[in-house]
């Protein structure tokens, strides 16, 4: 089963496994959550990244909050390129949910593109959708 990573801005990884483990029941052994704010050493946790990749036989999805912030960028330095890992920016529920669901049947680049692509759909303009405007 591949393995998932929740990289955020301060307790945000944290509260989005717990929530998303509370609303579907979903199994959430293999998954792993960072902080990369409050004076949290990016060297360190760079160490505890490759760790992971290397003992992880069907891969790694990292989910992180942002684009181009530490918690995008250390997972991209620790992989060093690996086919094994992929990482998706802009952490939201919905690709939480599809990571836990999927992982267990799919590979890497399918579980990469499908949580993409299931993040994607779960941005919507409410009013836009519902109302027409």
């Amino acid at each position: 089963m591949i393995n998932i990573i929740i990289m955020a801005h301060g307790k945000l990884a944290k509260e989005i496994l717990k929530t998303a483990r509370d609303i579907s029941g979903l199994d959430v052994s293999g998954v792993h959550v960072f902080s990369t704010c409050c004076g949290n050493d990016c060297v360190l946790i760079g160490r505890k990244l490759k760790k992971i990749f290397s003992k992880s036989a069907d891969g790694t999805l990292v989910l992180a909050d942002m684009f181009g912030g530490s918690a995008a960028n250390v997972p991209l330095q620790a992989s060093n390129d690996r086919q094994d890992v992929g990482i998706i920016a802009g952490l939201n529920l919905g690709m939480v949910l599809s990571a836990l669901q999927n992982r267990a049947h799919m590979n890497i680049a399918e579980l990469t593109g499908k949580v993409e692509a299931d993040g994607l759909r779960s941005v919507i303009d409410v009013i836009k959708a519902l109302k027409g405007r």
